[in-house]
């Protein structure tokens, strides 16, 4: 049953648009009962006789102990938005996370459709919380360094860089690594009105502010060091020399091969040994994945992080898996 209200829900949104797609639907199946052809020109009568099925499913959670759904407005809630992943946290005062889960959609939306379905579906998402962050998850954006640009002139290169054009984009601007740079970054105008209408005042943070922090903390006593972050179809490279940012940057992969490439290429810049290159990764993969066993191959160097990045998790067999979580408590 749920398959067929599947279909039917699928037919039904596709066929709102346009009046005509209606008849075109209900044409094969109309002779099962003249009184069909009604809904023809009601499409919202036919609606109602369909079961309530969501396309909206939960894919982790994670829930401490010390979690208390009445003292939320004592929380920092924190969302990160990419495509069809909604990754939602929720963390105290000393910055424990409490709470950790992740929705995604079994059909294709926007960010802003997936946030609409969160807060109409899911209680979490409604309730009122003492700080809202969110991480918008576009990875489009450019660091400028402090040292070479002139604050006053960073709006001015930024307009050059990225333009609020007819795409909808917002530009934003962000201060990262202690003042040595500045962040340029974007996210959809309609998810910053939902957003804005949803929760208030809303603090952003780039992703790229997450990945810095998260690479200069666990940077340790390493004089050079570079840090992936992965995710479907993009991944974010940071790379550290003597405990300074140098760089990073988003790139898109359709394989290990490209990311492999850029590896190989930022650890030119860099002036990295070409026999060993110290890369710890992070993201959305497995440890056993087929991917991260085709970077060990070419990338001896490569280190899944383990303690250091969960200090923000409880201890416990059931503590999220670091490496793929921790951006949610920078």
């Amino acid at each position: 049953m749920n398959v067929v209200a599947n279909f039917f829900f699928m037919q039904i949104n596709q066929c709102t648009q346009n009046r005509a797609k209606w008849y075109e639907f209900f044409s094969g199946i109309a002779v099962w009962t003249p009184k069909i052809r009604n809904f023809c020109d009601q499409p919202e009568l036919f609606i109602i006789y369909l079961p309530q099925v969501s396309i909206l499913y939960q894919s982790y959670h994670h829930q401490s102990k010390s979690w208390e759904s009445a003292r939320s407005g004592e929380y920092t809630f924190q969302i990160f938005l990419k495509n069809d992943l909604l990754l939602a946290s929720v963390s105290s005062d000393d910055r424990k996370v409490l709470l950790l889960t992740e929705y995604r959609c079994q059909v294709p939306v926007s960010s802003a459709e997936l946030l609409d379905l969160c807060r109409k579906e899911v209680p979490l998402f409604s309730a009122t919380y003492r700080k809202v962050k969110v991480i918008p998850g576009a990875f489009e954006f450019s660091l400028l360094p402090a040292k070479v640009f002139n604050r006053n002139h960073t709006r001015e290169l930024a307009s050059i860089l990225i333009s609020e054009d007819d795409r909808g984009r917002h530009v934003a601007f962000a201060e990262l690594a202690g003042g040595d740079a500045v962040a340029v970054y974007t996210f959809p105008e309609t998810l910053r009105q939902k957003l804005r209408e949803a929760y208030g005042n809303v603090e952003y943070i780039p992703f790229c502010q997450s990945a810095t922090a998260m690479a200069m903390a666990s940077n340790g006593n390493a004089s050079k060091s570079l840090f992936v972050n992965i995710f479907q179809g993009h991944f974010v490279l940071t790379g550290i020399r003597a405990g300074k940012l140098h760089l990073c940057n988003a790139y898109p992969y359709s394989g290990p091969t490209d990311i492999v490439y850029f590896l190989q290429l930022v650890a030119d810049i860099l002036g990295f040994s070409g026999e060993f290159m110290p890369v710890v990764v992070t993201g959305e993969f497995e440890p056993d994945s087929q991917l991260i066993l085709q970077l060990k191959k070419h990338i001896p160097g490569i280190r899944i992080p383990g303690k250091e990045l969960a200090t923000a998790f409880e201890d416990g067999p059931g503590s999220p898996p670091a490496w793929k979580y921790a951006f949610m408590t920078w």
